[in-house]
């Protein structure tokens, strides 16, 4: 729903009408808006959705003429799809697409600060979101105290039951998510990855021992290795050490995606400095993942085009038209200037 809404919001105040078409693993929230929306007097037609596939009903909503803008939250790969069927008719696109967001913890940062924060960065909503910090870069002289205490704070999360309170962590969205993080922590392993905790399902009562879950995991890994740059979409974050401020910049750009990044430092020079040198769109400096609605919001490189969020957003969803008016009403004829050339 909060995916949804930072796209309606905007397209709708801009006067647009919308067809959403929502995830397939996920439309209820989308349809009791839908009704919502009809019963609150919003005119018929102006909001609409559609549910199906991807490759069917996405394919057909993106390739179809009318369709002036399309604006995708998902995987690179569908990124691709999309803005290839609605480059087709010339229409605009807005992706924000997949994610390896690395947090990078300096000597001088805030170190029971910046474990809180890895920690709700990767494993709130189980991992699956964009933003996720996935990779944690360590200063070499604070890395053992660092991931200790992370490791610690980590094998406390409460698994299980989403609907408990008592809960802080429920299941990834389906069976297929859940075999793709298995496969990739596997081989990681097998790349000789070192498992600090998780790296499995949990062992949960009935009926939840049959559900999609997967523990919190670290992974103490080389920047080798494949997980290191591609996006699980789990509650799985990989670690590794570094000694010096552009050995940090060079891992952290070391990703086919540029969406999001945090630097965790005292040294208010420094966060600057090396905000300035990653490939991403968006920075946290001693916090992830909590976002100011009207912060500008989008990637670079595989992770997108274009920026929701703030004002970028209303112009994301208009058009500008320039329309000259000629105030001077003396008499212009340019071919009677037998001197004057074009430019």
């Amino acid at each position: 729903m909060l995916i949804a809404i930072k796209k309606i919001a905007p397209a709708l105040a801009t006067g647009n009408s919308i067809v959403l078409k929502p995830s397939e693993l996920a439309p209820v929230t989308v349809l009791e808006l839908a009704s919502i929306f009809n019963d609150s007097g919003l005119p018929p037609g102006v909001f609409n959705v559609v549910t199906g596939f991807g490759p069917q009903t996405g394919r057909a909503l993106c390739s179809h003429p009318h369709v002036r803008k399309v604006d995708l939250t998902g995987g690179t790969a569908t990124g691709r799809h999309v803005g290839a069927a609605a480059g087709a008719n010339l229409a605009g696109v807005l992706t924000e697409l997949g994610g390896k967001a690395p947090m990078i913890i300096f000597d001088d940062a805030d170190i029971e600060q910046a474990v809180n924060g890895a920690a709700f960065a990767t494993f709130v909503a189980s991992g699956q979101t964009c933003i996720m910090g996935a990779r944690v870069l360590v200063h070499q002289s604070v890395y053992d105290k660092f991931i200790k205490a992370l490791v610690t704070k980590t094998s406390q999360i409460r698994v299980g039951d989403p609907f408990s309170l008592d809960t802080q962590m429920g299941p990834v969205i389906s069976d297929a998510s859940k075999q793709k993080i298995t496969s990739m922590v596997n081989k990681a392993k097998d790349q000789g990855a070192k498992v600090l905790t998780g790296g499995g399902p949990p062992i949960l009562p009935p009926p939840f021992d049959k559900g999609h879950y997967y523990s919190p995991t670290i992974l103490e890994v080389t920047p080798s290795m494949e997980i290191w740059r591609e996006e699980v979409f789990g509650p799985v974050l990989v670690a590794v050490p570094f000694n010096t401020e552009e050995e940090a910049i060079h891992l952290a750009n070391d990703s086919p995606y540029g969406l999001a990044a945090s630097i965790w430092t005292n040294n208010v020079m420094r966060a600057h400095r090396v905000a300035d040198k990653l490939d991403v769109g968006i920075i946290w400096i001693n916090d992830h993942h909590r976002n100011d609605p009207s912060s500008p919001w989008g990637g670079m490189k595989d992770s997108g085009i274009g920026r929701e969020n703030g004002l970028s957003s209303l112009h994301e969803y208009t058009q500008t038209k320039s329309v000259v008016v000629r105030l001077d009403s003396s008499p212009f004829d340019w071919f009677q200037q037998a001197t004057v050339r074009y430019s």
